[in-house]
């Protein structure tokens, strides 16, 4: 079989959970790994096999990463990304693709100049439990789509991160961290928005660091951590947001699909969950649903970049698609501007559904790879 050559730059906490679920595919196989802290790197590189762990300059200027992972905080992704392309290597990105629409934009040009993929997190949306139920979904077994939910509800990462204070910067929060897994979950069931509107609130402005080694310290929350919001869709369908990091408990569900004919309680937004829960006016009863589809419970973090490089090898069309982050960041940046500006904000990206995985597919497999 085929082989393509993955690289890292940023060997951090998130990079052990990508790259466990990369060992699990025959295609993938790893090139050279790069770190700030050069001892992470040469961790990282004994740990998973690489070829070799190097710093940034000699992982671009080399030939053994035909991909490369960046894993860098939010506000070097833009800088990081378009280095990596004129390297002359795809990348696959950590959300967001960059902190602002135009940095992403650049990112996408560069790349279709040189002839260059770009894919980007989150990759929830190919977990099981989410393709069966858009499954579901685009069967009918709901109607129409009319509607749906989702929220984001908890106090801020102060209290668990090492290091959380680039998570109140600009380009960060709430909406850039978190409410982006909902609202890529929501564009395969809904597709395209079109307009989005939204109120936003910084109900705590400073915040004190609870973990361990930078206990105590003050952080000066600069991006909203509260926002109320509301999603149009170009083919009809509203969604309803509430993305926070200013509550301690709530009973509100993490996603829901409203149709004609029922609803859908979606696996959550951040995790392989294997069940889901639907009620249809036929029935008048709740049917809890476990998935037989493969990529459900534990983490596959990684699984969108496993099928790039499947893509890559096959010459298809990759899912967890730069253009789907752009079109995403769109959405983020506009309801960030709409609470700030008051008034509703129009999308000027573009979305395609991707395609559903096919139903056959087995745990290891890519459909791009099976014959």
């Amino acid at each position: 079989m085929d082989k393509l050559s993955v690289g890292v730059i940023g060997c951090g906490m998130v990079s052990d959970s990508y790259l466990k679920t990369l060992q699990r595919f025959d295609h993938v196989e790893f090139g050279a790994c790069a770190d700030m802290m050069p001892a992470r790197a040469t961790q990282t590189a004994a740990a998973y096999g690489f070829k070799r762990a190097c710093t940034v300059e000699e992982l671009l200027a080399g030939d053994d990463s035909d991909l490369v992972l960046n894993l860098t905080i939010p506000a070097a992704h833009c800088e990081v990304n378009l280095a990596i392309l004129d390297s002359g290597k795809h990348v696959y990105s950590e959300k967001p693709l960059g902190i602002q629409l135009r940095e992403a934009e650049r990112v996408l040009a560069t790349a279709e100049a040189k002839g260059l993929r770009v894919g980007c997190a989150p990759d929830t949306f190919l977990a099981g439990g989410h393709q069966h139920c858009r499954q579901l979904v685009e069967a009918g077994k709901i109607g129409r789509g009319l509607a749906a939910f989702g929220a984001v509800s908890g106090h801020g990462p102060d209290a668990y991160h090492a290091n959380p204070h680039f998570f109140y910067e600009e380009g960060a929060g709430p909406m850039l961290d978190q409410g982006v897994y909902i609202i890529t979950a929501l564009l395969p069931l809904l597709g395209r928005v079109k307009t989005v509107s939204a109120r936003a609130q910084i109900g705590i402005s400073e915040r004190t660091v609870l973990t361990e080694e930078r206990f105590g310290e003050k952080i000066d929350v600069q991006t909203p951590t509260h926002l109320v919001c509301a999603l149009e869709f170009a083919d009809g369908g509203m969604a309803t947001l509430q993305i926070s990091w200013e509550i301690w408990a709530t009973k509100l569900p993490d996603m829901e699909i409203y149709g004609s004919e029922g609803t859908i309680r979606l696996p959550h937004w951040n995790n392989y969950q294997p069940d889901f829960d639907v009620f249809t006016r036929e029935t008048k009863s709740w049917e809890h649903i476990e998935t037989h589809r493969p990529y459900v419970g534990g983490s596959y973090r990684g699984l969108g970049l496993a099928e790039m490089a499947a893509a890559i090898l096959t010459d298809s069309p990759h899912r967890a698609s730069g253009a789907r982050a752009n079109h995403v960041l769109d959405i983020m940046e506009g309801l960030v501007r709409s609470a700030r500006e008051d008034r509703p904000v129009e999308m000027t990206t573009p979305y395609e559904k991707p395609a559903l995985f096919a139903d056959s597919l087995v745990e290891g497999q890519i459909d791009h790879l099976v014959a």
